[in-house]
């Protein structure tokens, strides 16, 4: 009986201490330009914000924006705080930001204000804007490395562009204080190249953070598509060399692969519109399906919304936007994974809610609790029914929007549920207009 119960024991302390976790944001979009005027030459704040430290920014609002706003300071510093003030009991927890930390359209918005700026001008303002949102994520977390990856909209460049290699080499500094010392310098040196970069994580897993950008639709410059062609490259030797190694990698990107369910379901009948080039896509998940052991998850971005997605027997999870541009609630994820191999073991995600200005988080759902399941992640990816009136299915699609109900996306219409369900499980055109075909009859 002794024995058996040293035994249970060891067991559980075993388990104890290969539990990790990490808190994943992303698409914060963040706008310096919330209390400029609606006139154009005309921005004090701006102005204010030019010349000092970001330790010395300070803004006016004292209110956090609306839905369908771009996320202001308030929003940002008592958000953050706020989710320090519910995680305070939680163990110490790693930072995954998966893009998307500036907002939409920031440079025409600087231009409008601006318009006789230079580009570097406007460059600068950037890079100060993205260290200040990170300072501030950091000053909420100081004891959390944070691991980056590039947003569409996290360059100096335009949307979708590579960031230029100054713009580059400065954020890849910044970025660098925030990563483990002793992988500082290898991440400087990969990032500043073309926005990714594999470190070690700990003794078993490396973390791979990827430009997913170039790969994208909108990618149409021949920079882009060269770089898109050298990162491939480059990630398939990184996974080659994790197999020789025995080790395991997690992913982060923000544009994960697929169908682009939210303009499908917009688009005229029978039009499938893709979330990254069908080419890279193709070349990208072989290199994803190559290296399947290898790989425990990948986190990613963008869609500013709840959602899982299945490559091969690889979990790919997205996280609700830190920002409420799409009529969404803000949201984060409190991610708990195995500390041997980087296997997600569950999670819980945290919805934003503010009363008189106070910023208050509460849980919106726990995976696997809340599905009532013991599977595994992927296996409950693969196994998800199309029914409407089955549960996970109504939660899923509640939960897809942070729970918020002004404004539903087309996932809540029965007619585009398909749409969004068919992602789940076919990644290329063929196969998920066969899913559409199947379920349509």
């Amino acid at each position: 009986m002794l024995k058996k119960l040293i035994g249970l024991c060891l067991v559980l302390f075993t388990n104890i201490s290969l539990a990790n976790k990490v808190l994943v944001l992303s698409d914060i979009h963040f706008t310096p330009f919330a209390e400029c005027s609606r006139f154009p030459l005309y921005c004090n704040r701006i102005n204010s914000l030019l010349d000092k430290p970001i330790t010395e920014w300070s803004f006016g609002i004292a209110i956090p924006n609306s839905y369908k706003s771009e996320t202001n300071n308030y929003l940002l510093t008592k958000s953050l705080h706020g989710l320090a003030e519910t995680l305070k009991y939680e163990s110490q927890f790693d930072i995954f930001i998966t893009g998307d930390m500036l907002a939409h359209e920031f440079q025409l918005y600087y231009k409008y204000y601006r318009p006789l700026a230079k580009h570097s001008a406007v460059s600068d303002f950037e890079y100060k804007t993205l260290s200040y949102v990170l300072l501030q994520i950091h000053n909420a977390f100081p004891k959390s490395k944070i691991y980056y990856v590039l947003g569409n909209n996290d360059t100096d460049n335009g949307d979708y562009n590579l960031p230029s290699e100054k713009w580059l080499f400065k954020v890849a500094g910044t970025l660098s204080n925030y990563v483990p010392q002793t992988e500082q310098a290898k991440f400087t040196e990969q990032f500043k190249h073309g926005g990714y970069y594999s470190i070690v994580l700990n003794d078993n897993i490396q973390i791979i953070g990827l430009n997913t950008n170039v790969f994208s639709i909108n990618a149409n410059d021949t920079i882009d598509k060269n770089m898109a062609n050298q990162e491939l490259i480059w990630l398939s030797a990184e996974l080659e060399g994790l197999k020789k190694s025995e080790r395991k990698a997690i992913l982060l990107e923000h544009i994960p692969v697929g169908i682009d369910a939210f303009k499908t379901s917009q688009g005229h009948s029978g039009q499938v519109s893709m979330l990254l080039d069908r080419k890279m896509q193709s070349e990208y998940i072989n290199i994803l399906e190559k290296y399947n052991n290898q790989i425990a998850s990948i986190y990613a971005g963008h869609l500013h919304s709840e959602y899982w997605q299945r490559i091969n027997e690889i979990p790919v999870i997205g996280t609700l936007a830190l920002n409420l541009f799409f009529g969404n609630n803000a949201g984060v994820k409190l991610i708990d994974y195995n500390n041997s191999d980087g296997k997600i073991n569950g999670y819980t995600t945290y919805t934003l809610t503010f009363n008189n200005n106070q910023a208050n988080w509460q849980e919106l759902y726990n995976f696997p609790a809340s599905y009532n399941t013991n599977k595994t992640l992927t296996q409950f990816i693969k196994d998800f029914t199309y029914n409407i009136s089955d549960l996970n299915v109504v939660q899923y699609r509640k939960y897809y929007n942070g729970g918020a109900i002004l404004f539903p996306q087309p996932i809540s219409d029965n007619k585009f549920w398909l749409n969004y369900y068919c992602y789940l499980n076919y990644l290329n055109e063929n196969e998920y207009n066969h899913c559409l075909a199947v379920y349509l009859k």
